[in-house]
């Protein structure tokens, strides 16, 4: 496995973007499929609940996806979310909607 620095992942994130087309929410999804994929495979049988701690930005948003994903496979999910939720935007603000949606229970966390 290789290991992205912050700056070579915002790169790869861009060139993903920008020069193929991908959306932000698309890539969103994929990572947290992939993270619940590696989570699920490694969990014990009494590890199956969670809590998602989630920032306001673009990793904040993998992480409402993720806990999303969590949760649709049967996982107790809860969601900390450290931040102001009104500065949210873009994909990660759209993933946020959705576990309100789902009625997880989310902790603000100031």
């Amino acid at each position: 496995m290789k290991i992205s620095s912050i700056e070579q992942m915002r790169m790869l994130d861009r060139t993903a973007m920008e020069k193929f087309g991908l959306a932000e929410d698309l890539l969103m999804e994929n990572a947290a499929l992939a993270a619940a994929a590696v989570i699920i495979e490694r969990e014990t049988p009494l590890a199956r609940r969670f809590l998602v701690i989630c920032g306001t930005g673009n990793n904040g948003g993998d992480g409402f996806a993720l806990a999303r994903k969590l949760h649709s496979n049967g996982r107790q999910v809860r969601v900390a979310v450290a931040g102001d939720v009104s500065r949210l935007k873009g994909a990660a603000e759209r993933n946020f909607a959705i576990i309100r949606k789902m009625n997880l229970l989310i902790i603000q966390v100031s």
